[in-house]
């Protein structure tokens, strides 16, 4: 399984990994943004934290930001600067690890190499230089893993929990979660 946000998938009428393997919607949760895909059975997966994100944790950010330029996996880091989102929302929390468009649906891990979060969001700059006259810096969101946590156990959808118990250094993290990317490609866009 493949878990990602909805909004990556949601509008496509067909969706392929980086290998062009086919992937297809197992569920979909619009109100919790997420996403679980289906595709080729692969040998590297990433676990997801028995705990929830902490204030303070050091973070690490995977994926496939502005693909079509960058063309290649990135891997950020930062840490967690606040336990909920955007107007109080308690399912989501913020980052300060760089994020761009195309890390939508990719993971946050902590560092045992554990998915604490999906990202989600980033704040909308031009909207924030125009109402406070300053550029933001690094405010990201992400969903927790509880929700995901609750929404793979309530579609009967087998996941693999982790309890931190090693830090690993931030060169294996990043090989990790290298090897459990998936790259989506939405192709043929609907209109809703």
């Amino acid at each position: 399984n493949i878990v990602s946000n909805n909004h990556v998938v949601d509008q496509c009428e067909y969706l392929l990994d980086q290998n062009e393997n086919k992937l297809n919607i197992v569920m979909a949760d619009g109100s919790n943004d997420l996403a679980v895909l289906s595709g080729p059975a692969v040998e590297d997966f990433l676990s997801i934290s028995s705990l929830p994100p902490d204030l303070g944790e050091k973070v690490y950010v995977a994926g496939y930001p502005y693909n079509s330029l960058l063309e290649g996996f990135n891997f950020t880091s930062g840490n967690v600067s606040s336990l909920v989102g955007f107007k109080k929302n308690s399912s989501n929390f913020k980052i300060t690890a760089p994020i761009q468009p195309g890390n939508s649906g990719g993971p946050i891990l902590n560092e045992q190499s554990a998915v604490i979060g999906i990202v989600v969001a980033r704040i909308d700059d031009e909207y924030v230089l125009e109402t406070t006259g300053t550029l933001p810096q690094n405010i990201n969101i992400g969903i927790k893993n509880t929700v995901l946590k609750t929404l793979l156990s309530e579609n009967n959808i087998e996941s693999t929990l982790k309890t931190p118990f090693f830090k690993k250094s931030q060169q294996v993290i990043a090989k990790t979660s290298k090897n459990a990317s998936v790259l989506i490609k939405c192709y043929g866009q609907t209109s809703k």
